[in-house]
């Protein structure tokens, strides 16, 4: 694995399962303007035709009010 120091401009995620399956990957939370959102979980097994993905919504941006 190659390792950087951190820093502000770049973000990076990685996961450890002593269970992985390629057909399940998780992401990481993430944040984008007000969003926010976590526990993501994708699920793509080709040999069934199958795609699923899942978030939970940790905040969504106030409606604009005029």
């Amino acid at each position: 694995m190659i390792a950087k120091e951190p820093d502000l401009q770049n973000a990076s995620f990685c996961y450890f399962d002593p269970e992985y399956s390629e057909l399940r990957q998780y992401g990481p939370t993430f944040v984008c303007g007000e969003m926010a959102l976590t526990d993501v979980v994708t699920e793509s097994d080709p040999k069934r035709d199958y795609q699923s993905s899942s978030v939970k919504i940790l905040n969504l941006p106030k409606p604009k009010t005029e």
